[in-house]
């Protein structure tokens, strides 16, 4: 009988779905090979074996049709850490002399690696609900019939060349959400509204750890004096690539990581997942000494969960070791009722527990345990780790492609109980 607990939030709740062992891959016929349907990009690829050598053989083999694979669907390199996330388990034939193995990408999972990849379509769908929403917030707090709202984008002075890519993206976003994109001129304070404007909208990118061909922006949409009842702080994100945007890198404009962790993410799609979708995240030490750390997962506009650690006695990683986010031999399945775009997971460090409960602030607990709204509110705002600690971060990105499937009402009621019945961070 299938077990499920829950472990995470996806947008506003994650389950974690016991797994059953991996099959084994059924053995190919080296000389007669096919591959499975739904299947087109695949290689195959046979090595030598020398007497006593047959496992190595195997691997080197399996090794042979992974890079051929590779070469051949991401041949300047670019997209290569995405792809190599959705390749498939190779398969391992027998031939005479000679050993075989089989590398395969499954056509969905291709197909979304390239709307990711090499493909801008993403990134504005998720630039275009970021923007509609910002005008619908606006209007909301209007009289009916107030006309359009004046939106602006404020990109920094010294990075504009890099930025503009991405202020002309959000304008054309704001023009078709029935806004009128304004020119932000002259000094702002960040507190009151400039004149004649009633949206703000700060993008900031963010180079991604675990995938450096994947750019995260993260948008800051201020409606309202910051000094008055009534201001609303929203935030967004999207996902651009590398490979096709922005037109010219500057590694200075990007918000940089700082902790010898990284979140690696595996599932069956690289990059951009559908709801329904199992995945495995697991938190990597590269440090050089033992870290006490925790593990938030971000969703919305305030959501927020103390995702790791989840059992007394857990919470220090030490140098290389590869912790998983979920108990054994289980995947996160992801759940997204709100039709938001993404959720964050962030990483927090520290030399010492003292200094990671001061710098984490709002969360003393140190097991799994929901965020207070206010304090996952402003966690959504750091442009950095709070003062005192070290981070890393990683974004898991939800398509709206129609390839997926319909939303699944009984997996969102039982994410939704088991996000009611836990406990609040104190």
């Amino acid at each position: 009988m299938q077990r499920t607990i829950l472990a995470a939030c996806a947008l506003t709740a994650s389950l974690v779905a016991a797994s059953a062992p991996a099959a084994q891959p059924d053995a190919i016929d080296c000389d007669h090979y096919r591959a499975p349907p739904d299947h087109d990009q695949f290689e195959l690829a046979d090595v030598p074996i020398a007497s006593g050598q047959a496992s190595a053989a195997e691997q080197a083999a399996r090794d042979k049709a992974r890079d051929a694979l590779l070469k051949r669907l991401a041949p300047t390199g670019c997209g290569a850490t995405g792809l190599r996330a959705g390749l498939r388990q190779y398969r391992v034939g027998h031939s005479k002399d000679r050993v075989c193995a089989d590398a395969l990408i499954e056509n969905k999972a291709y197909e979304s690696w390239r709307a990711l990849y090499f493909t801008d379509r993403i990134f504005k769908d998720q630039v275009g609900r970021a923007a509609a929403g910002a005008v619908e917030a606006w209007r909301s707090n209007q009289a009916k019939g107030a006309g359009k709202p004046r939106v602006a984008v404020q990109v920094p002075v010294k990075h504009a060349e890099f930025y503009g890519w991405l202020a002309a993206a959000w304008n054309e976003a704001v023009g078709a959400a029935g806004g009128q994109p304004v020119a932000l001129s002259g000094k702002w304070t960040g507190i009151d509204m400039p004149a004649g404007i009633d949206v703000v909208a700060t993008p900031r990118v963010v180079a991604q750890s675990a995938d450096p061909d994947l750019l995260r922006v993260d948008w800051e949409i201020r409606l309202g004096d910051l000094r008055k009842v009534g201001a609303i702080i929203r935030s967004a994100t999207s996902n651009v690539s590398a490979c096709v945007a922005p037109p010219r890198r500057d590694e200075a404009a990007l918000v940089p990581f700082n902790a010898p962790l990284r979140v690696e993410v595996k599932g069956s799609r690289p990059g951009v997942f559908c709801e329904g979708d199992k995945v495995e995240l697991h938190l990597v030490s590269t440090a050089a000494e033992p870290l006490h750390v925790r593990v938030l997962d971000l969703w919305g506009e305030g959501g927020a969960l103390l995702l790791w650690p989840t059992q007394p006695g857990q919470g220090v990683v030490t140098p290389g070791q590869r912790v998983a986010l979920a108990e054994a031999n289980t995947a996160i399945v992801l759940v997204n009722p709100t039709g938001l775009t993404s959720e964050r997971v962030i990483v927090l460090a520290a030399k010492s527990a003292a200094a990671l409960d001061a710098a984490i602030g709002a969360v003393k607990d140190r097991i799994g345990c929901m965020v207070e709204h206010a304090a996952g509110s402003a966690m959504a705002r750091w442009r950095g780790p709070p003062e005192g600690a070290m981070w890393t971060q990683v974004e898991i990105a939800f398509s709206t492609d129609q390839a997926c499937a319909q939303p699944n009402t009984a997996l969102r009621l039982r994410a939704a109980e088991a996000l009611a019945a836990m406990p609040v961070c104190k």
